[in-house]
């Protein structure tokens, strides 16, 4: 079924009628690929995590080099544009240091869950106290 706008489209670019709509030609183009479950390995992880590390130095390192170059320039022309790159520039590092520490903390909560066992139960009691006690003292008699 098409659109009142593709039927306008047709007869303004004069096309035929035995065009597609677009719904026919997004579902023919749409590929859909099944959702595969990842399963990491520790080494990955581990690589993941030492390849964002140096991403995240270079980053800083760089930037910091940047920061001296601009505060001379800064300094230099008295512009307060300068001065205000200046500023973004040392908040993008702030936040690059808050960044590569918050990936600390991730990976480390990453190591500490897999030793975690994956099913905790616990055994609830739902009664009042006076059939709690009776259980008791059936479980201590039948001993």
């Amino acid at each position: 079924m098409k659109t009142g706008m593709e039927k306008n489209m047709e007869d303004i670019f004069r096309l035929s009628d035995d065009t597609k709509s677009m719904i026919e030609v997004i579902d023919e183009t749409r590929e859909i690929t099944p959702v595969q479950k990842m399963n990491l390995s520790d080494d990955d992880v581990m690589d993941d995590y030492q390849y964002a590390r140096e991403n995240l130095k270079g980053i800083i390192e760089s930037a910091q080099q940047s920061i001296d170059d601009l505060s001379s320039i800064a300094s230099t022309s008295e512009s307060p544009r300068a001065y205000e790159v200046l500023s973004t520039l040392m908040k993008t590092i702030v936040d690059a240091n808050k960044d590569l520490l918050e990936l600390q903390r991730k990976v480390k909560l990453l190591k500490e869950d897999s030793g975690q066992p994956k099913n905790v139960t616990n055994a609830l009691f739902v009664g009042s106290t006076s059939e709690l006690q009776k259980l008791i003292k059936q479980n201590t008699t039948n001993e």
